[in-house]
């Protein structure tokens, strides 16, 4: 999703009324325990300090409350790789799109010809629209981890 994830935690960790608000949630249900894969993390001192504080004014343990603030961003990360799909989806038609565009440059030159007033501004068009495809085919390369991500695991 192009977010780090030291900047994700640090985020989530230091608003100190979400954490509140998940550690009461985590007070009041009964934590299954599950097979869960320990991953290491790096956050800032004040992300640790608020994790300490709400942990210990709730008596939550730190784990469940990173854990719950995660499961919280799931509905987002959805949202996400399903806007993910539809670029893509766009994606292939503005291709084919600009390799109609491309044919029909080609077809003016050789026609009416390279000096034909039709084709003057034409080749700037296109270059243009060369660019934004082309912005938005990395944009999306970018986002591919999102076709990855183990939602179940949260895993990227």
């Amino acid at each position: 999703m192009g977010i780090k994830q030291k900047s994700l935690f640090d985020h989530v960790a230091e608003d100190m009324e979400s954490l509140k608000s998940i550690a009461r949630e985590i007070k009041q249900t009964k934590i299954k325990k599950q097979v869960r894969i320990q991953k290491t993390f790096v956050i800032s001192r004040k992300s640790l300090a608020s994790l300490d504080e709400i942990s210990n004014m709730f008596n939550a343990s730190r784990d469940g409350l990173v854990e719950y603030s995660i499961q919280r961003l799931l509905p987002i990360i959805k949202k996400e790789r399903t806007k993910h799909e539809i670029r893509k989806e766009f994606l292939k038609k503005i291709k084919k799109h600009f390799q109609q565009g491309e044919k029909m440059l080609n077809d003016i030159r050789k026609q009416p010809g390279d000096n034909d007033p039709i084709i003057n501004k034409f080749p700037m068009v296109m270059s243009s629209y060369e660019t934004i495809k082309d912005n938005m085919e990395s944009f999306i390369d970018r986002s591919k981890n999102i076709e990855k991500f183990d939602v179940d695991n949260m895993n990227p």
